[in-house]
């Protein structure tokens, strides 16, 4: 993806809300536990979800991610020569948009260990 020097928003505005999520997993050059930003507005109907993340060698790529491959969505405040880039909505769509995938992870994803021991509290 071409870098973007002095877009619409960056002008205006250093960092904007974004919907962000972590990977579970490396994927496409991007190591695991990396950040990654949502490009289009997440559709739990589909069964993956289009993001942008920063590549070992800092740079910003596009790619799909499968739904099993995200944990941890929140909104973020990013600098706005990404956050241009990506979806963002109302405040209130955002927040509908982040429960939707909180409750589409929480169904998809399994962060329980097999080996762990069993803890009580």
């Amino acid at each position: 993806m071409k870098r973007i020097y002095g877009g619409i928003f960056d002008g205006l505005y250093p960092k904007l809300p974004t919907l962000c999520a972590e990977l579970k997993r490396p994927m496409n050059f991007c190591p695991r536990g990396a950040r990654v930003y949502c490009v289009t507005k997440p559709d739990p109907d589909l069964n993956f979800v289009e993001v942008l993340g920063h590549t070992r060698l800092n740079r910003i790529v596009r790619f799909d991610v499968p739904w099993d491959a995200l944990r941890y969505p929140e909104i973020h405040k990013v600098r706005a020569v990404i956050a241009e880039r990506c979806w963002r909505g109302t405040k209130d769509e955002t927040a509908a948009a982040l429960e939707m995938m909180k409750e589409k992870l929480g169904t998809v994803s399994s962060d329980v260990d097999p080996f762990a021991p069993d803890v009580e509290v």
